[in-house]
């Protein structure tokens, strides 16, 4: 069985992948784990096969961090799939959350 995350989830919540965000509930859904991705994450290294994270990634302030997290809890044969605003798009500078484009 794959182990999938989905990464900053929001109020999208992802059938067959573990949930996480750093709200505990979002429009009514309740991520599986509630976790600050700018902090450790708390899974095993070498444990997931995939991570999705879509329009998270100009969130963190520490993404240089994040990264070397993502890439020690990933099988070596693991996916990342990311998804971020299109620069000049006027949601990636409009929005005030945004740390990075």
């Amino acid at each position: 069985m794959m182990t999938k995350l989905n990464l900053g989830c929001g109020n999208v919540y992802k059938e067959g992948y573990i949930n996480c965000d750093i709200l505990q509930e979002c429009e009514g859904v309740k991520p599986d784990v509630v976790l600050d991705l700018e902090k450790p994450l708390p899974f095993e290294s070498d444990t997931i096969d995939e991570i999705e994270a879509s329009q998270v990634f100009e969130h963190i302030k520490n993404f240089v961090e994040l990264m070397v997290e993502i890439h020690r809890i990933l099988k070596p044969s693991g996916k990342l799939i990311a998804r971020v605003p299109a620069f000049p798009c006027r949601a990636s500078i409009a929005d005030p959350d945004h740390c990075r484009y």
